[in-house]
Order: structure tokens, then C-alpha cells, then sequence
């Protein structure tokens, strides 16, 4: 059984973004009429503009099916910070955090918001978008079960690829997500994930292929020398402030270390097989995490 909802607020970061407006705009006209064909519930969509030297040039500036307003950073501030501000922007009571150059389904809303139900936080299934094919994102149901598992998050991956997978009831986005924003891009949703999972906040799995994440061009998600400076950032401010599990930030610093030996070109191979031995636990779950 669903909580009454009545909005659902959409909010995409653009930097430099023009040349994605047309596609995102007419992803989000069929959803709305999609899910506004089955229940009352409106959406609004948020793009925040990273690039103050850039005005946004709407496709559509009126809409049949939903609302859309622009929102200007005074400066160019970062992922973490756009989204905070469009979060505090917004009117919905459910969170879709959508990238600029992702893509959904057109009945995207629609299903994340029948299979919610009174749960917090829904993840579907999708695909990465890689140069020359689309990957399943999760192979099976014991791999998409693994979202619920905070120790995989900690020592082998972050589970959802994206917060595009996702639809979040505003309510439990935790305020010290909200309160202590990042500003080296790519750790800020391994940081919400966290926050929400020691708070005991479980993740509702929605089976249905519903969202492609680009991984090609402009994603930073493969970029290990930048999520190793964000995945730091985040891990210091928590250690700082006391927002995450002190035995839970030393897992995270140990994984940082061993992908910095493990996955770095300049590293001799006998450092590495010693990197593998010393931290076992890391090497069985990350096989453990990949392979089911």
C-alpha cells in the first residue's frame, strides 16, 4: 500500500548541458502523462544549472504534463551541492535524482512508484552503457539483493550504480547528507547510501530494466584517481563529525588503498599479488560481489 503522495520532484545537474535538455524533456513528458494516466500525482522537474556562464535553453518551456523550472548555482559548486539545492527546492514528497546524460524508460515513475509502496527508498534494475554494448546491471536477484548489504558497499563496491536507479521518499534523505555537502565529485551517493543504511533504512528492489547509465564521455564514475580523492573527502568528514560507524570508515580507507595499489598501472605485479594476500577479506568479497 502506497503513502499518499501528490508530486514527485525530478532534478537533473547540468554542466554545460544544452545539448541533453531535448532528450531529458521527453523522457520526462512520457512519464508524467504515463503515470498521471493512473493516478493523481503531479511532477515537477528541477534542472540546476552548474555552469552560471551557460544560460539553459529549454526544449519545451510550457509543458502539457508536468512543470518545469530552472534553477542557477551562483557559482559552479558540484554534484553534491546541485543536488542539495534542487532537493531544498523541491515540492514532491518522492525524490528522483536523474544525470544528464542517462536515460529511463518511459514507464520509469510509473513502475518505481506502484512497486514503492511504504517503503523509503525503491532500486530498479537497468543497464551501463559501455562503448560498443549494454551491461546488465544486475545479472540475477542475489546480485540486485546485495543493495542491502552495507559491508559490500565498505569493502568490495557500491551497489547502485547510480542514484538514477532510484526513487526516494524525501523524508529519509538524512540531514547530514543534506548538511555536509562534498565538493570532489563521485563519493556524494556512496555517502547517502551509507548514511541511510545506518540508519537502518532498507533498499526495496524493483526487478524491472527501467534506466541506462551512460559509463562513456563525461561519467566520472570509472575515474579511480577521482573517486579515490571523493571517496577521501567523504570518509573525512564523516570521521570529523561522527556521521558513519568509526570501524566503517576504516573499512572504507583500507578499500581506497588496496584499488589504489590493485588497480594502478604503475604498479609492479608482486605488489600487487601481496596487496591481494594482505587483505584477503577484500579480494574474497569483491570475487564474492562480481561473480553471484
Amino acid at each position: 500500500m502506497n503513502k499518499k503522495v501528490s508530486k514527485i520532484s525530478v532534478i537533473t545537474t547540468l554542466y554545460k548541458g544544452n545539448k541533453y535538455i531535448e532528450q531529458l524533456q521527453k523522457m520526462i513528458e512520457k512519464n508524467a502523462e504515463i503515470l498521471r494516466k493512473q493516478y493523481d500525482i503531479d511532477v515537477e522537474y528541477i534542472l540546476v544549472n552548474d555552469f552560471p556562464d551557460e544560460d539553459v535553453i529549454l526544449f519545451d518551456e510550457r509543458p502539457l504534463n508536468y512543470i518545469v523550472r530552472v534553477q542557477n548555482n551562483e557559482v559552479n559548486s558540484g554534484i553534491h551541492v546541485s543536488r542539495i539545492n534542487g532537493i531544498k527546492n523541491s515540492d514532491g514528497e518522492l525524490i528522483f535524482i536523474l544525470d544528464q546524460d542517462d536515460k529511463i524508460e518511459k514507464n520509469y515513475l510509473l513502475s518505481q512508484y506502484e512497486n514503492l509502496g511504504d517503503n523509503d527508498v525503491i532500486v530498479c534494475n537497468g543497464y551501463k552503457e559501455l562503448d560498443n554494448y549494454n551491461k546488465v546491471i544486475y545479472r540475477d536477484v542475489l546480485k540486485h539483493h546485495l543493495i542491502n548489504k552495507k559491508n559490500i558497499y565498505l569493502l568490495a563496491a557500491n551497489q547502485i550504480v547510480s542514484p538514477g536507479q532510484c526513487l526516494i521518499r524525501k523524508s529519509a534523505i538524512p540531514k547530514e547528507w543534506l548538511e555536509n555537502p562534498q565538493y570532489a565529485n563521485g563519493s556524494d551517493d556512496l555517502f547517502l547510501w551509507l548514511l541511510m543504511l545506518e540508519k537502518g533504512i532498507k533498499f526495496r528492489v524493483n526487478r524491472e530494466k527501467l534506466y541506462v547509465h551512460v559509463m562513456t564521455g563525461e561519467n566520472l564514475s570509472d575515474d579511480l584517481k577521482k573517486m579515490s580523492l571523493s571517496d577521501k573527502e567523504m570518509l573525512d568528514i564523516s570521521e570529523k563529525k561522527k556521521l558513519l560507524n568509526a570501524k566503517d570508515i576504516k573499512k572504507r580507507r583500507r578499500l581506497i588503498k588496496y584499488l589504489n595499489v590493485t588497480k594502478s598501472n604503475d604498479t609492479i605485479r608482486i605488489k600487487k599479488y601481496i596487496t591481494y594476500l594482505l587483505n584477503i577479506d577484500i579480494t574474497i568479497l569483491k570475487i564474492y560481489a562480481f561473480y553471484i
